[in-house]
């Protein structure tokens, strides 16, 4: 869920309801390419971008053309020239007048970005101090599963934002077991859901990358926006879930480009980005987002 380049063209959309690879700051340049995007920009790596009905004023949006972001070599998915996950620089672009523009955000938008950047859980953020193992190891990749060094990382079972205050949300599960499930699928290049069991429940989850997770856990606490999977316990289809569940949701969601989803991040709004790359009636589709 570290993953996804800020850099890439999105299509937009608007509602309360749930995934993201990644959450980054900052503003458009003078041409309105986006450079860095805002914390209070979640994307669900692709080409749908969601702002909720309870923060914008009219019906929400998003642009569905399906055209696909372009590519991008495994350092640019996994870092970008700056991952310092400061609000910090978007204080000298705030505007005069309180509204979000391509150029200048609202306070509502940095009061957005702080409460994202210090989301923790048992002291534990998300960073991007994994990143480099991640870049040197690829799917090989390990996480100390006591002594992780950011929630929600890539190549790691972890823990779910439906499993309770008591568990530690973000945290890799520790169970040695289930985390070599998952390594051993990934490298033998097979579907990375595993299915396990929890207090006696039967839960699936992914393994490579928990963008969905992370962006359910941050749009309830920070937006007040639910976006968990409405089959319980099914973490693996939850992208596509949330895609298609504000596809669907036009009473809550609106269709916006990139243009105007940079815009509304920028005044505060809740921004979900997503893209479909398989035939909707495909096994596939049901695990992208």
């Amino acid at each position: 869920m570290l993953n996804g380049s800020p850099k890439r063209s999105f299509h937009t959309a608007a509602v309360p309801t749930y995934e993201t690879k990644r959450a980054s700051k900052g503003l458009p340049n003078a041409e309105g390419r986006a450079r860095k995007w805002p914390l209070s920009a979640l994307f669900l790596f692709g080409a749908i971008s969601l702002l909720p009905g309870s923060l914008v004023a009219d019906s929400l949006a998003f642009d569905d053309d399906g055209a696909s972001a372009p590519g991008s070599s495994a350092s640019g998915y996994y870092a970008t020239e700056d991952d310092d996950y400061s609000c910090s620089p978007l204080r000298a672009h705030l505007a005069a007048d309180g509204i979000g523009t391509l150029t200048h955000v609202s306070a509502k938008a940095i009061a957005a970005c702080q409460r994202i950047q210090r989301l923790a859980v048992s002291g534990l953020r998300l960073t991007d101090d994994h990143n480099a193992t991640v870049l040197a190891d690829g799917p090989r990749a390990r996480v100390d599963v006591t002594h992780p060094s950011t929630l929600f990382a890539p190549y790691a079972m972890t823990m779910d934002p439906d499993l309770g205050p008591e568990k530690r949300i973000g945290w890799p599960l520790r169970s040695r077991s289930v985390q070599q499930r998952g390594f051993d699928a990934v490298n033998a290049r097979q579907p990375g859901c595993i299915e396990y069991l929890s207090d006696g429940e039967r839960r699936r989850s992914p393994y490579t990358s928990h963008c969905s997770a992370y962006v359910a856990w941050v749009a309830l606490e920070v937006f007040g926006v639910n976006l968990m999977p409405t089959r319980v316990g099914d973490w693996c289809h939850v992208a596509a879930e949330q895609r298609n569940r504000m596809r669907a949701d036009g009473a809550h969601w609106r269709r916006v480009d990139a243009v105007a989803a940079q815009r509304a991040a920028n005044d505060g709004a809740l921004v979900m980005a997503a893209r479909q790359t398989s035939p909707a009636a495909s096994e596939a589709n049901q695990f992208n987002g």
